[in-house]
């Protein structure tokens, strides 16, 4: 298993979009899949975690994970102002945790392992999954927070 790793707000780059037309839209339980022109390139699948309904507009700010415009990662919505980002680091961190879970204790129950080893492994995956959850919720406010102050720059 290789571990993913958090984009770093601070070396995202922050640029202007021009252009932002989100052309097809499906939700699908907890996921938002979009597909999105902007400034006239094309991101052909985008998924962000959650029910949203982002909306077309010109002259809002995003974040990209390169020069390249279809490595966007987030953006604030043209229309509603609404901060929207495809970094599902917090969800994935919380939903790690059950999974975490069983696998010990499939382990324990495969290895004979102790109560007391088995609450410590325990233990040890809730504090690391929970580190990566605060990790990925401050992260994401911080890149809000950069957006709207450039945002606000470009205003």
């Amino acid at each position: 298993m290789t571990r993913q790793s958090v984009l770093k707000a601070s070396e995202l780059k922050i640029m202007p979009i021009r252009d932002l037309d989100i052309y097809y839209r499906c939700h699908t339980r907890d996921t938002t899949s979009l597909s999105i022109h902007i400034d006239g390139l094309t991101i052909y699948t985008l998924d962000i975690r959650g029910v949203l309904r982002p909306e077309s507009g010109a002259d809002t700010v995003g974040a990209f994970s390169s020069g390249d415009k279809r490595s966007l990662v987030a953006w604030i919505d043209p229309k509603t102002g609404t901060f929207i980002s495809s970094d599902s680091t917090f969800y994935d961190s919380l939903l790690g945790i059950p999974v975490l879970a069983l696998m010990i204790v499939c382990a324990a129950a495969l290895l004979g392992l102790a109560g007391w080893i088995v609450a410590a492994l325990l233990g040890i995956a809730v504090f690391f999954a929970i580190r990566r959850a605060i990790e990925g919720r401050t992260n994401a406010a911080e890149l809000e927070s950069l957006l709207r102050e450039q945002s606000r720059k470009d205003g």
